[in-house]
């Protein structure tokens, strides 16, 4: 069971923020190898260089009621942080 919610917000004509919520509930396991509840949140400020380009850099924290991820320093953890940055060509 899951949901998710991602509204985009138009700051200017060329300036947007995208926001994403998310919750996974994996019960048995079955999706993720794991029984455990997941959670993500991310912001998404994003430029328009032109009509057709966009650059966008998203900033994201996973989050598990269990030690899924790693750390570091290899340490079990439930929460993860990352930060990606990308080009958006439309057409």
């Amino acid at each position: 069971m899951g949901f998710g919610l991602q509204p985009l917000y138009h700051l200017s004509e060329k300036t947007c923020l995208g926001v994403r919520y998310e919750y996974f509930k994996d019960s048995d396991g079955a999706r993720s190898g794991t029984t455990q509840a997941l959670q993500n949140i991310s912001i998404a400020p994003a430029y328009y260089l032109t009509k057709s380009l966009v650059s966008r850099v998203e900033f994201r924290a996973d989050m598990s009621d269990e030690d899924v991820f790693t750390d570091s320093d290899g340490k079990a953890s439930g929460q993860q942080l990352q930060v990606a940055a990308e080009m958006i060509y439309s057409f």
